[in-house]
């Protein structure tokens, strides 16, 4: 027989295949059921107009990031030679000032 995807049986644990697909048959019908009752129910979308406020402070303007980061820093592929406080202060302060003129 066919042991392929069926719907809504991935939390059917510890029945036999038979009653599992039965089951899980059953509730997707159940759910087509109240998705169809909902459909022609009214809403109302509301969206808000004004931007969010950042309330916190993502990288510091005076110093630069964590220590012992071995991540990314932007701007500064092929360079070397500084240490890393240097090489993400230069970043934050190249970033700084492309932000300040757009």
């Amino acid at each position: 027989g066919y042991t392929g995807f069926l719907p809504m049986s991935r939390n059917k644990i510890s029945m036999g295949y038979p009653s599992m697909t039965k089951q899980a048959i059953a509730d997707y019908r159940e759910k087509e059921r109240e998705e169809a009752a909902m459909k022609n129910l009214p809403f109302q979308l509301e969206r808000s107009t004004r931007k969010p406020e950042i309330s916190r402070i993502v990288y510091p303007k005076t110093s630069g990031m964590v220590p012992h980061y071995t991540g990314h820093i932007p701007g500064e592929k092929f360079k070397y030679g500084d240490t890393f406080g240097i090489s993400t202060n230069a970043a934050l302060k190249t970033m700084y000032a492309a932000s300040a003129t757009e």
